[in-house]
């Protein structure tokens, strides 16, 4: 994900917290599907919701999405879809434990060794990994410690609690729209508030996907 601090003009060059809802590529992913205003809720053995459109695995939307954003491809997924290409955006991740979920079920400890890893967790069991540092101390105060470090952006990749943690360190929203309704669903962020957001950029992923840049004013 990356945000905007609220006082920050959209032209500053700081280093930005991106919340970036990363496309579902398949069940199981890290970050699949962890942030979609679209998704309703789940209950064991049902679908993601991204499952429910095709067009989130057509392989024109993958190539277009891996090629702007090749660090956000997990790392057992690189060889197979191609992605050999260094961060271009991030160099740097912040999960929830929820969001890391995934890949410790498929016997990974590191989901995305070529990024800096951090799990905000209260959880003292997860495996250790040299590439990722669990935190379980006030997630702003890591956040704004990493923004004051040289690099590229900061991906947030979810959760909704998390990211409504992180509410006032939220610079910029990278948001996938799929032309698909659900009635209800699992939020962004949660917390009640309302966002005054700057469209950027709008680009045609294909398969009637849209991918949408907003900056936080």
């Amino acid at each position: 994900m990356q945000f905007f601090l609220p006082t920050t003009p959209c032209t500053t060059r700081y280093r930005k917290l991106v919340c970036h809802q990363v496309l579902g590529v398949s069940e199981g992913t890290p970050c699949a599907n962890s942030s979609t205003s679209s998704a309703s809720p789940r209950t064991a053995g049902s679908p993601q919701p991204t499952a429910l459109w095709p067009g989130s695995r057509d392989p024109q939307v993958l190539g277009r999405l891996f090629t702007e954003y090749p660090e956000t491809c997990p790392a057992h997924l690189r060889d197979a879809l191609g992605v050999t290409d260094n961060p271009r955006h991030f160099d740097t991740v912040v999960m929830g434990y929820r969001t890391h979920a995934p890949a410790l079920a498929a016997g990974l400890t590191s989901a995305y060794p070529h990024l800096q890893q951090y799990v905000v967790t209260h959880r003292q069991d997860l495996p250790r990994d040299p590439q990722l540092t669990v935190v379980h101390e006030d997630p702003v105060a890591l956040v704004r410690d990493l923004k004051a470090q040289d690099g590229l952006n900061i991906w947030l990749c979810g959760g909704a609690n998390l990211a409504g943690q992180l509410v006032d360190e939220i610079d910029e929203l990278h948001l996938k729209v799929y032309p698909i309704i659900f009635g209800s669903g699992v939020p962004l962020v949660t917390g009640s508030m309302a966002w005054p957001l700057q469209l950027r950029t709008s680009t045609s992923l294909g398969a009637g996907t849209l991918l949408n840049t907003y900056a936080r004013c």
